[in-house]
């Protein structure tokens, strides 16, 4: 019996640890844009007016964490600052263009899916795959303001800053 209540404790203990761990809020420091070209805006919004656009791996520190949205301001420029999207940030650092890696920009792009150029060579020989469609998909682009028609179009709240 004392060996189960030990357990219990045990256990008990470990998922408290656990809780408190994941329930903690962000710190704040650095983090980095996992997104190309995400938009930098002035108010946590997806309306809200555009500051700056963020290319992918530019590093930015970390203001203020709404969970959803977060305030950032570029590492490289501090006096740039705004909201970007949880979603568009990573903790882990990424290597950009600019950077002294020796991958070039194509070995970044596959290791961003997982894949190197050999893994890539030895899945398509294997399986015959097309990707000039995957290829063509990443080359679109829409506009901000298509975005945001589409969005009403489907229903969806989009709280727009007035002017």
């Amino acid at each position: 019996m004392e060996r189960f209540v030990k357990k219990v404790i045990l256990i008990i203990t470990i998922s408290l640890c656990t809780a408190l761990i994941f329930a903690a809020p962000k710190q704040k420091g650095d983090r980095w844009v996992c997104a190309q070209n995400v938009q930098l805006k002035e108010k946590a919004s997806v309306g809200s007016s555009k500051v700056a656009v963020l290319k992918y791996g530019d590093q930015v520190t970390i203001i203020e964490d709404k969970q959803k949205w977060i305030m950032v301001s570029l590492k490289s420029d501090s006096s740039v600052k705004g909201w970007l999207p949880a979603t568009a940030l990573t903790d882990h650092r990424i290597a950009s263009g600019a950077s002294n890696s020796s991958a070039d920009a194509k070995e970044i792009a596959l290791a961003g899916k997982g894949f190197n150029t050999t893994v890539e060579e030895v899945f398509a020989a294997g399986f015959n795959t097309d990707y000039s469609d995957v290829d063509f998909t990443e080359k679109q682009t829409v506009s901000y303001e298509s975005n945001l028609d589409f969005m009403r179009e489907g229903g969806l709240k989009v709280e727009e800053e007035k002017e």
